[in-house]
């Protein structure tokens, strides 16, 4: 019985433990486990690696029979009229034609391959993007959680002052519509935080609940030759299925070409006629007069030109992706640390020298509640560029073609953001 009891309990506490935070690194790793489409990506590497190997097949052989002479007549004679004929022939592929349609097969094997790593990095894009909105949704709540308990002191401090008789009604009850607005702004806020937690485990393929805390850290860091415009042409998955799409167009070509040589197909077999049997053999080659394969090879050359200056397109956007999200990052960078070091700072001080100064009667109540506003919008405001600057650096990683959970070395957080 004490033994039931004791398991009972321990299910109890189990259920009733808070739930794992959810970090950045955890969530990419349960896309990766549970979205759909990277399997149907696998699937259509492993359809292309049977195309390579129906691809490096040779021709089969024929096995021909045929008869002739048959014919209506009364001496006719089966076994002494008609002619039979059995013979075998084999394709012989010319100019390589096998070996060119293998490494042509092989090109869209790599390409399979360069898609699944774009639609990886895609969902780590998508992943990251939703962690990093859902993880301000839980900072700004937590600072109007933080913002309302300052809302309730402040009434419990005019309660006690009103009881005292040292403060008039109509200053409580400033303070309570105050805190009404507060409890309101939490509200929403709780709502648009469980909205974007949603939104993540949306993106994350998870239906675990959205009660989760979200929780930076343990990302491993990424160098500054990994965000250069250098390393994002080297690395950019999307730049290197438009090199491997370049690839297979030029094999593509190749193969057009080889079909203007024709084949050879030698036949050797077995005849016999009027009771005689006798061997055949000889060569069947088609002639190319009339089709060239001049249409196919064009169509070939201009689709290998097309995907080059597609390339070369893409390439020109990698740059200023990478550019332009640097120069996101360090302008976000400065203004978070000029909210943190000018108007957060001064903010901060202001409600401390207005309660102050109303106690000793020297100013009104509503100054102190206009000092605690700008507090809380000035915490906001330095929280938002914060974020913003952090989810800044995930999309410069993004843009540079790394890992997005990684951050950049020697770059701490600003401020209470880690």
């Amino acid at each position: 019985m004490r033994l039931l009891i004791a398991l009972m309990l321990s299910a109890l506490a189990l259920a009733q433990a808070p739930p794992q935070p959810l970090t950045l690194e955890r969530a990419l790793q349960t896309a990766a486990e549970n979205r759909a489409e990277g399997f149907a990506a696998e699937h259509f590497v492993e359809a292309q690696q049977g195309a390579v190997r129906q691809a490096s097949r040779a021709p089969n052989p024929t096995l021909s029979f045929q008869t002739e002479n048959w014919r209506a007549a009364d001496e006719f004679s089966v076994s002494r009229d008609v002619d039979y004929f059995v013979f075998v022939s084999q394709q012989i592929e010319t100019s390589g034609k096998r070996r060119l349609r293998t490494d042509a097969a092989e090109a869209d094997t790599r390409i399979a391959r360069a898609e699944r790593e774009v639609l990886r990095w895609q969902i780590q894009n998508q992943v990251t993007v939703a962690w990093w909105n859902a993880f301000r949704a839980q900072q700004e709540t937590a600072l109007i959680q933080e913002s309302l308990g300052t809302a309730e002191e402040l009434v419990r401090y005019q309660e006690v002052r009103l009881r005292e008789g040292a403060g008039p009604e109509i200053d409580l009850i400033k303070v309570r519509v105050e805190l009404e607005k507060e409890r309101r702004r939490l509200a929403e806020s709780r709502i648009a935080e469980l909205n974007a937690k949603h939104r993540l485990l949306a993106e994350m393929a998870s239906d675990m609940p959205a009660d989760f805390p979200l929780q930076p850290g343990g990302e491993p860091t990424a160098s500054e030759a990994e965000i250069s415009v250098a390393s994002a042409l080297a690395n950019r998955p999307d730049l290197l299925l438009a090199r491997r799409i370049a690839e297979r167009d030029e094999a593509l070509t190749s193969v057009q070409r080889a079909q203007t040589s024709p084949d050879i197909t030698p036949y050797f077999g077995y005849k016999r006629t009027g009771g005689f049997s006798t061997l055949i053999g000889g060569v069947s080659i088609p002639l190319k007069i009339r089709d060239r394969n001049d249409g196919a090879i064009a169509h070939a050359v201009a689709q290998a030109s097309r995907h080059k200056q597609l390339l070369r397109a893409a390439e020109m956007r990698v740059r200023s992706d990478v550019e332009s999200a640097l120069a996101a990052q360090r302008s976000r960078r400065q203004i978070a640390q000029s909210l943190q070091t000018g108007l957060v700072a001064d903010a901060t001080q202001s409600p401390e020298i207005a309660l102050a100064a109303y106690r000793e009667g020297g100013v009104e109540l509503l100054y102190v509640i206009d000092a605690l506003r700008t507090l809380n919008e000035a915490r906001l405001l330095q929280l938002q560029a914060e974020l913003d600057y952090q989810l800044s650096r995930a999309e410069t990683l993004i843009a540079a073609g790394v890992s997005p959970n990684r951050m950049t070395q020697n770059d701490e957080p600003i401020g209470g953001v880690k």
